[in-house]
């Protein structure tokens, strides 16, 4: 008797199942809105160079066809131990910090797709970006990123992806990773290297 209960348990969720998958094959796939996408369709071996533009400087970094990374403009100072009694200290190098920081953009998710600015540039803070970044990629040129204000309630920041011309809203703390991590290679430019 229970052998047939379990047998009739399980036919039924067959059914069930059966019913949910026939359903979504007749009405199709939600549309997308773009939400929880990549922000770009690419890898980051597929990008050659990034151009950060954060305060004022510009921070150029190239990608050789090994894979490495290298940031003009910032002299990477030697390590002075020669003493084997001297603790080595382990530091990230700017070409390290570029492919961090793009492998960190790449990985950005639309929490939702705006359309086009239009006359809301200044509302979202795109006419005087916090950071912009341009993506060099192999394949198709350039993808320029602008990341404006952060919206009301804190969360996300309006971000621009100029080849598409629309407005999207990324998360906060992915945002402000790449933001720190652009801050910094600035101040390894000017010299005045930030811990960690």
């Amino acid at each position: 008797m229970i052998t047939n209960r379990m047998t009739l348990a399980a036919v039924a969720v067959f059914v069930v199942l059966a019913a949910v998958v026939l359903l979504l094959e007749r009405t199709g796939e939600p549309e997308d809105d773009g939400s929880l996408a990549f922000i770009v369709s690419f890898r980051p071996a597929d990008v050659t160079r990034v151009v950060i533009e954060r305060g004022g400087e510009t921070i150029s970094a190239t990608q050789s066809a090994a894979g490495k990374w290298d940031v003009r403009d910032i002299v990477v100072p030697p390590t002075p131990t020669s003493d084997p009694n001297t603790p080595r200290v382990l530091t990230v190098t700017p070409g390290s910090r570029a492919a961090i920081l793009l492998d960190a953009v790449t990985r950005w998710r639309v929490d939702r797709v705006l359309g086009p600015p239009g006359e809301q540039m200044a509302e979202f803070g795109l006419d005087q970006p916090i950071i912009t970044l341009t993506l060099h990629t192999r394949r198709d040129g350039e993808h320029g990123l602008l990341v404006g204000a952060k919206t009301a309630d804190e969360s996300t920041y309006y971000v621009l992806r100029e080849r598409r011309g629309d407005v999207v809203l990324v998360p906060r703390f992915d945002v402000e990773d790449v933001i720190e991590t652009a801050d910094r290679l600035v101040s390894e430019k000017r010299g005045t290297p930030t811990a960690g």
